[in-house]
């Protein structure tokens, strides 16, 4: 999609940000869940002609789930993440129960394993939300820089970032090389 497209599309669907990507996926972030499902269905609409070359799919396609079912469970925690991604503290009640439990319904199912840990979508979280997180998961991580120390809530831990994927690669070979 060119700029001039994606200018176009920026108007049509009101979006309040320039045509540039990271701004058009901060404003759906803000957007209610079943209205960022329409913007979403509106740019798969007009990108129906995109195949995804194959750098850009070893660069971002998500595992499979054969992939991750060979992950060792000793070595590997496979956490909850949500359906859909949404931004957590602005879902009512019942989607908010969906988004958890449904996720951790399909993760066990596919995976054939307990699914007990969550990290919440963007760190976005209130009380309601962790309460929410609570009743469906033992653990559950923020984005909040830090280590875990002893009496933290469960269900409020600070994590350390993933560091980029060259980056990790490096250091992980570096001294076989």
């Amino acid at each position: 999609m060119t700029t001039e497209q994606r200018r176009a599309l920026v108007t049509r669907l009101s979006a309040p940000c320039s045509c540039e990507i990271e701004p058009i996926i901060s404003w759906m972030k803000t957007l209610p869940l079943r209205e960022r499902e329409s913007v979403e269905v509106a740019i798969r609409d007009e990108t129906c002609e995109f195949t995804p070359s194959p750098d850009q799919r070893q660069q971002y396609d998500m595992m499979s789930w054969r992939e991750l079912q060979s992950l060792d469970p000793g070595c590997i925690t496979v956490g909850s993440h949500t359906v859909n991604h949404p931004i957590l503290s602005t879902l009512g009640p019942e989607e908010l129960e969906f988004e958890m439990a449904e996720s951790r319904r399909i993760l066990e199912e596919k995976l054939q394993r307990p699914v007990d840990q969550f990290c919440y979508p963007n760190g976005s979280h209130n009380p309601g939300v962790v309460t929410a997180a609570r009743r469906h998961y033992r653990v559950a991580v923020t984005t909040e820089p830090g280590f875990v120390r002893g009496g933290e809530d469960l269900l409020q831990l600070p994590r350390l970032g993933i560091v980029p994927q060259p980056l990790l690669s490096w250091r992980l070979h570096r001294f076989t090389a």
